[in-house]
């Protein structure tokens, strides 16, 4: 398994991601988890326990090897339930490896740090992914912690690996141009068609997930991230998720899934919703883009169902008060006519 030169700095700038752990950059979250089943499956490791919701992208790079397929109950605010991954993790006879998730900004519980702590004591390894609240990853004692960075920041790239060491090097790939740099420019120049700038995305992503090769992250992305300020967009978020759950609670036909806490930074907002892709629509033809988390993967068979859908409202540091409110009306508008 392929090491890298191992380094906590990426500029002046304490990040929030860094400990005393040694941290390895990478293109893309899918070449980090790659480079560990590899690894991991070398080790003898064959059994892989997975929460039972997931982004296919977390399933996908361990697709290389015919690993043993089990999962962790989630419930239906899309919280991994610590009890189900203690009993799996004693219900495994095999070498195994856990993916551990807390979603959309919230921070994991004591009960799941223990949990963690029994799965290890059982023989388990334990990759945690800190995607959704990389502004304030709270450690929960996991072997290893990953992230794609570029989910939550405005980078075109990247993705960390903190807490692996200690394999013979054999180098990186080197940095490329991304597309998605060049999507993302054109986006905020605004001198193209937006259809045009939304094929630049797909064709931008299309190339960031094609290779699985352990990739170094871009240059442009390595430099942007000892300057923004990260401090800034974890207080915006907090900000603009409490003004829009303040403004929703009024509206009967609404549930937020994730309402705010003074634990959590949150990814997003997420409403439920009856027809998860009819509300897509009506905001985006209000001018709000929101992602759907997550449809259902063909990787993962499950015997339940899989969770209803929610749609996740941006709460970012591109936008403010006004646009909240703008927000909330699409949502009162669109429940006014359903409900």
């Amino acid at each position: 398994m392929p090491s890298v030169e191992h380094s906590n700095a990426v500029g002046d700038q304490a990040l929030p991601w860094q400990t005393d752990e040694p941290i390895v950059y990478a293109e893309t979250g899918r070449q980090i988890l790659r480079h560990l089943s590899d690894g991991l499956w070398k080790m003898g490791r064959r059994e892989l326990v997975l929460p039972d919701f997931l982004c296919e992208s977390m399933i996908l790079p361990f697709s290389g090897h015919a690993w043993k397929i089990s999962t962790v109950s989630v419930d239906a605010d899309y919280v991994m339930q610590p009890r189900s991954l203690v009993q799996r993790a004693k219900a495994t006879r095999e070498p195994f490896v856990v993916l551990t998730a807390a979603y959309f900004g919230r921070q994991p519980d004591a009960e799941l740090v223990s949990a963690v702590g029994q799965v290890q004591e059982a023989g388990g390894f334990v990759i945690d992914d800190e995607t959704h609240r990389i502004l304030d990853p709270l450690p929960i004692g996991a072997d290893v912690a990953i992230a794609s960075l570029r989910k939550l920041l405005p980078l075109a790239d990247g993705a960390y690996l903190r807490g692996w060491s200690g394999f013979p090097s054999s180098g990186m790939l080197p940095p490329r141009e991304l597309r998605r740099w060049q999507a993302m420019d054109d986006k905020r120049a605004e001198t193209k068609a937006s259809e045009e700038i939304y094929a630049g995305f797909v064709r931008g992503n299309e190339e960031l997930e094609a290779e699985l090769e352990l990739r170094s992250i871009s240059n442009r992305s390595r430099l942007e991230l000892s300057s923004l300020d990260y401090k800034m967009m974890a207080l915006t978020r907090c900000a603009n998720a409490e003004i829009l759950s303040l403004l929703l609670a009024g509206i009967e036909e609404v549930q937020i899934v994730n309402i705010p806490d003074s634990r959590s930074i949150p990814s997003h907002l997420l409403v439920r919703s009856p027809d998860p892709s009819a509300l897509q629509k009506h905001l985006a033809a209000a001018g709000i883009f929101c992602p759907i988390h997550w449809p259902a993967t063909d990787l993962l068979h499950r015997k339940a169902m899989w969770p209803k859908l929610s749609v996740s409202m941006p709460i970012d540091h591109r936008y403010d008060a006004r646009d909240m409110h703008n927000m909330a009306h699409a949502l009162k508008e669109y429940f006014s006519h359903v409900g």
